[in-house]
């Protein structure tokens, strides 16, 4: 607003210079790190609330000046105020209207693990030999180069990069698009440590299953589906090549040639499947939200607005978007319980899985974590831990 102070609103308004705990800040933009910030709940909420004062203003400053324009210095005072009532007024009935639930009880614990991410080590001779060879993805080798330390710069991501919430990179390593081939130039800073993996085991299609009301205590999930419906005959390929079909949309007939079957087996092996997971009833609820709403409410009550409203992408884009809430609840969890081992650090997280730097010592403490509860489902989601291999390029 261009003014010396901030405006608080309480009752009525004044303007202050120290902000008391609790309150809610609108500035513009989105503040990662604040657990009380109403740019990101009026963003999860899809409100957009115009903060600039009339377009004659904005036009006339345009002309003189490219940089950001002290407001209450240039606006008449009168229509100062009426451009500060205009936000009071918007503000509050955002505020006021909007539910704080899935901010509250979900996003903001979910910041626990991007809130403590470290700079990885990276080993410099394999950074340079990455950069050689990497050819047309040496963008991505070159975002972890080294500072004289030997450490990258730390991760910074956008929550609101995708339509279902996945992260992507906003600045420093770009983790999400490495090559596999090329992430064993990110060592471990401790002597003999190791970099390990923690990821969720099949956790769509888990989450599939769980919204059927279905419990599966096995980390092989399409082993055991394969044993529950088809007496372990159907191979684990199979049944994962079925599910995936369901979630992505793949038609039957690609998926039979896929699996050399058709006819009245195909029809049989995906109906099967369809019944056991419930997906007709899932989709039915899903939809019936879509056309009610506009969008889709995942299993935590975030917004996502598909592409297009045909039965699989609703179907993925609840999964998937479900997924990243369970998978960035879990990991804030796993940070929050290893702050006992000081020494170990969460570097990165790639979709499903956390990416951890571990000295030795605590290496049996790490890879101990098999399985965890997740607030939402009363099911356990199970993890599978492995070691960064180094490859001599």
């Amino acid at each position: 607003m261009g003014t010396e102070s901030n405006l608080l609103v309480d009752n009525g308004y004044r303007w202050i210079k120290h902000i008391p705990r609790g309150s809610w800040y609108l500035s513009g933009e989105i503040k990662l790190f604040n657990d009380n910030c109403l740019d990101t709940l009026l963003e999860l909420n899809k409100k957009k609330l115009d903060l600039n004062p009339p377009q004659k203003f904005v036009r006339a400053m345009a002309q003189l000046t490219k940089e950001q324009v002290p407001w209450a210095k240039v606006m008449p005072p009168r229509d100062h105020r009426a451009f500060v009532r205009k936000l009071i007024n918007e503000a509050s009935e955002a505020y006021d209207n909007i539910s704080k639930d899935y901010y509250v009880n979900t996003w903001v614990p979910q910041s626990t693990v991007l809130r403590n991410l470290n700079p990885a080590k990276i080993d410099h001779t394999r950074y340079l030999e990455a950069v050689a060879l990497a050819g047309t993805h040496a963008q991505s080798v070159t975002s972890f180069e080294p500072d004289q330390n030997g450490m990258s710069q730390c991760i910074d991501y956008d929550r609101f990069g995708t339509v279902t919430g996945r992260l992507t990179v906003k600045s420093g390593p770009s983790i999400l698009t490495l090559k596999r081939d090329y992430r064993d130039m990110i060592v471990s800073s401790e002597p003999n440590g190791k970099i390990i993996y923690i990821d969720f085991a099949a956790l769509e299609a888990r989450i599939l299953l769980y919204e059927a009301g279905i419990s599966c205590n096995k980390v092989d999930l399409y082993s055991y589906i394969s044993q529950e419906l088809f007496n372990g005959v159907a191979s684990r390929d199979s049944i994962k090549s079925a599910v995936i079909s369901e979630l992505y949309g793949v038609g039957k007939h690609t998926l039979g040639d896929q699996l050399g079957i058709e006819g009245k087996e195909l029809d049989d092996f995906v109906n099967k499947i369809k019944f056991f997971f419930k997906t007709g009833d899932l989709k039915k609820r899903i939809k019936e939200q879509f056309i009610k709403t506009g969008y889709v409410l995942n299993r935590y009550g975030r917004q996502v607005v598909p592409s297009a409203p045909l039965d699989h992408i609703l179907l993925n884009s609840y999964a998937q978007s479900t997924g990243v809430d369970v998978s960035l609840l879990g990991f804030s969890s796993i940070v929050d319980s290893l702050k006992q081992f000081p020494k170990v650090k969460p570097l990165y997280v790639l979709h499903d899985a956390i990416i951890l730097d571990v000295p030795e010592e605590n290496i049996d403490d790490v890879v101990s974590i098999k399985k965890i509860t997740i607030p939402g489902y009363v099911q356990s989601f199970f993890l599978k831990s492995s070691f960064l291999v180094i490859h001599i390029i």
